[in-house]
């Protein structure tokens, strides 16, 4: 459904990037029905990250002095393990197992 993507991309910048911040948005745009949902806290960044499904395309925005850029979060599982706490308790919530590595 989506083509390819011409944004910066998380996995080029990721260590420096603020991902908990509250002023660094999620935008999850869904395959399956094309949900568009945003996501602030990193409560509901982890329990965002639950949910993502096949196909699915996360960005966030990055705000800087002078300009905000937005940038396709392209490697959920290194962001899952930076909201790891988050990531298990929305995994209790739905109830969801998680295979141990």
């Amino acid at each position: 459904m989506f083509g390819e993507i011409s944004l910066r991309k998380y996995s080029e910048n990721m260590e420096h990037f603020p991902v908990k911040l509250r002023t660094v948005p999620f935008v999850r745009i869904s395959q399956v029905g094309g949900v568009i949902e945003q996501a602030k806290s990193p409560t509901e960044k982890g329990d965002m990250l639950v949910r993502m499904g096949e196909g699915d395309i996360l960005l966030a925005a990055w705000p800087g002095q002078w300009s905000q850029d937005v940038f396709l979060m392209d490697d959920i599982e290194v962001l899952k393990v930076a909201f790891a706490k988050e990531v298990e308790k929305a995994e209790d919530r739905y109830n969801i197992t998680r295979v141990k590595a």
